[in-house]
């Protein structure tokens, strides 16, 4: 990867690891291998919910992982997965909301991306009420929300 970057000024991105100790120290442990030189462009982050807290707990949880691995690494982040587990529909949308919000106010934080922008969960561990589009297509009510077109009649 380091040639492509020096050659044709590619933009590399770390592997992306779950938000747990675990993946935090993976990624502590594969920065800690390169040299500055060698090191990627950006962070890749993912985070997960877990299933049985409250989402303002959860906002909570992953700010500071957000936090503590830009602060950590001194690299701007891409969130390639952030989903709620919840099966509470209201934890969802008030996980997505607070938590989009916060990023969106991150000067470090370069882009994210909400899981579920399918028209079937990819599995059952990311919450039904997660997803943003319906099963024809259509985005939902969060879906709309995330791509800011809460009252736009086209996307109805």
């Amino acid at each position: 990867m380091l040639p492509l970057r020096e050659e044709h000024s590619a933009t590399l991105v770390s592997p992306s690891c779950v938000g747990s100790a675990s993946g935090s120290q993976w990624l502590d442990d594969f920065m800690g291998q390169l040299s500055e030189d060698e090191k990627p462009d950006y962070l890749g982050l993912h985070f997960y919910t877990a299933a049985d807290k409250p989402s303002d707990a959860e906002v909570v949880a992953a700010r500071g992982y957000f936090t503590s691995r830009h602060t950590t690494h001194n690299r701007p982040v891409i969130i390639t997965e952030l989903a709620s587990t919840s099966r509470n529909a209201t934890e969802v949308e008030d996980f997505n909301k607070a938590v989009g919000g916060w990023l969106d106010a991150q000067s470090w934080i370069f882009e994210y991306r909400f899981f579920g922008v399918s028209r079937q969960p990819a599995d059952g561990f990311v919450s039904p009420a997660a997803q943003l589009l319906d099963g024809s297509g259509q985005w939902t009510a969060l879906g709309r929300w995330f791509v800011g077109a809460e009252d736009a009649q086209l996307f109805n």
